[in-house]
């Protein structure tokens, strides 16, 4: 397979649990640079919802978790249609220190809604504080990031079930519980842990880790290690089903981990592997995992 492959991401999130909740489909097609890098995402959001109603809140994304900003949208950025054509949107934003942002329909829409928008990765440098790692970001041709980070989503209440279709697509992928706010995405020359030819065994619940690029640790041993943690962990908290992934992503400064549902992410830079041991890494693989059962901030 050529390092450089035109992926594309389908992740269909169906709310199918009762007639009145709203369904969203959403498409991401990579968007190519001069140099054959990912440039951007095009977003398409498909939603049906009985339920929307001029005024109604329809999407909604964080503009900020902390430090880290989302891509925001702002003006126009968002452009939204229905079967009468055209559907204008109109947003608010709160003026918490983590702000929000809303989008509502100035019209009653009929039919189902498609939403467009295109995700350019954020630029980030040396100076680039090192998280929250909720940002979409370059990484070595590709392009690694959360959903809270780019794709508005239905209000929180009405958040639906997750799963996904499409050629080799790396999101958390494929389980029916998972959020759409908490779901990663990478595009761009993956490879994966184990190879992608590899198929979970009839009783095995699948455990994958995915990055781009070269890894400064031995990529082999260090994903039998994250799978033998989490493996352990889940067990003890009596998740003996449920699918894991772990993502790796190259930063120009620092290193660190962050959760999604199902899933953590990764960082590392130039000079990790000489501050952080294999131990250290091994100390941060059962951090990250723990986060996935242990409740640490109850309000949160």
């Amino acid at each position: 397979m050529t390092p450089l492959v035109l992926w594309f991401l389908l992740s269909v999130i169906a709310c199918a649990l009762a007639a009145d909740l709203p369904r969203i489909q959403v498409a991401l097609a990579v968007q190519f640079g001069p140099e054959q890098n990912v440039s951007a995402l095009d977003v398409t959001l498909q939603i049906d919802d009985t339920q929307s109603r001029a005024g109604r809140p329809l999407l909604q994304l964080d503009l900020n978790h902390g430090l880290t900003p989302t891509l925001r949208y702002d003006g126009d950025a968002l452009s939204a249609s229905d079967s009468r054509g055209t559907l204008a949107l109109s947003y608010t934003d709160t003026n918490a220190s983590d702000a929000q942002r809303t989008w509502v329909p100035l019209r009653d829409p009929e039919g189902q809604v498609s939403v467009g928008l295109r995700a350019v990765p954020r630029a980030t440098n040396a100076s680039t504080p090192s998280g929250p790692r909720i940002d979409l970001r370059a990484d070595q041709g590709g392009a690694i990031g959360m959903a809270t980070g780019f794709i508005p989503h239905p209000p929180a209440d009405e958040d639906c079930p997750v799963g996904r279709r499409g050629p080799l697509a790396a999101t958390l992928l494929g389980a029916s519980g998972t959020v759409l706010s908490k779901s990663y995405f990478a595009v761009g020359p993956l490879k994966r842990w184990p190879s992608w030819d590899v198929a979970p065994g009839a009783d095995e619940r699948p455990f994958y880790v995915y990055w781009i690029g070269d890894l400064p640790y031995d990529s082999d041993r260090m994903s039998g290690i994250a799978k033998d943690i989490h493996l352990a962990i889940s067990s003890f908290f009596g998740d003996a089903t449920s699918p894991f992934r772990v993502f790796w992503r190259r930063v120009p400064v620092g290193y660190g981990g962050a959760g999604g549902h199902n899933s953590f992410i990764l960082e590392w830079a130039d000079g990790t592997a000489e501050e952080q041991s294999e131990e250290a890494v091994t100390f941060l693989l059962s951090h990250e995992t723990i986060h996935e059962y242990a409740l640490m901030a109850p309000t949160r």
